[in-house]
């Protein structure tokens, strides 16, 4: 595969639907990753009006900071030769909002209000799907179409938010592992800086992908691909069968993410057949 070759077709790919939908713009989620990165890079490329929105949870906190950087370094490198639209929102106040009525809280209490757990996957699930509520708002006012970043590695564990960074209108890298999405990355200059950046969604403090799923993404890019090829039977030592069931299991636990919600169907009779009145 020439990477210069994918750029093109990924972009006229873009075009293409975005003058069949009829929209004015692109409004893309920036985290400061190589994925957000990748991806609107390769927006930028369509000259389509590009709007770039990062928010982090504020604009005080160390880490946030770091994300909130990266994220302007790629704008400062994208407005070399494209033009690109941003705006920072932090999304601190709104989750503070939410938890004030008991919503998204990552501290779980027992009833005598003693401390039981914590549970930052609650919260960053709702902080999520706050960034997708945000981007949708954005798009309705610019008559834009949502960029989603997720990446092959990623849609196929359903490693994502249902109605979070899942909401999305059209996937440029989901057809894309992550190995794929490093090299596109070098091609569209991508600064250094996000590329040599741990993979993390930035929904919790210190959060990394590697971490929380207990593998990389060669590895489950590995998983994927052993699933899919019939024909490797070879010897897999312990570590790989590790690998694979875990991957076959978010696969299953998680495909719920990946289809339409299933409808009730009315049968006939239940629908009152052709002589029944409307009434």
């Amino acid at each position: 595969m020439k990477i210069d070759h994918l750029v093109k077709d990924i972009t006229q790919w873009m075009i293409n639907y975005h003058h069949e939908s009829k929209r004015e713009s692109w409004v893309i989620g920036v985290s400061g990753g190589i994925d957000s990165a990748v991806a609107t890079s390769l927006a930028v490329r369509t000259n389509i009006p590009t709007l770039g929105i990062v928010m982090p949870m504020s604009t005080s906190n160390h880490a946030d900071v770091i994300f909130i950087n990266r994220a302007f370094n790629l704008f400062n490198t994208i407005r070399q030769n494209y033009r690109i639209t941003c705006q920072t929102i932090p999304i601190q106040p709104i989750i503070e909002s939410y938890q004030k009525c008991g919503v998204g809280l990552s501290f779980i209490y027992n009833e005598n209000n003693t401390f039981s757990s914590y549970r930052p996957i609650r919260e960053g699930n709702l902080r999520s799907r706050i960034r997708a509520n945000i981007l949708y708002d954005i798009a309705c006012e610019y008559c834009g179409l949502v960029v989603g970043t997720g990446n092959k590695d990623e849609d196929e564990i359903g490693y994502f938010t249902k109605g979070g960074d899942g909401l999305v209108d059209i996937c440029p890298l989901s057809d894309l592992h992550k190995s794929t999405v490093y090299k596109l990355a070098e091609y569209l200059d991508v600064p250094q800086e996000i590329i040599q950046a741990s993979p993390s969604a930035g929904l919790w403090d210190n959060q990394t992908d590697q971490q929380e799923l207990g593998m990389s993404y060669d590895e489950i890019e590995w998983a994927l691909d052993y699933d899919d090829t019939v024909t490797m039977q070879k010897y897999l030592g312990p570590y790989q069968q590790n690998v694979l069931l875990k991957v076959r299991e978010m696969r299953r636990k998680n495909k719920h993410k990946l289809c339409y919600p299933p409808i009730f169907k009315l049968t006939r009779k239940e629908k009152g057949g052709k002589n029944e009145s409307a009434n």
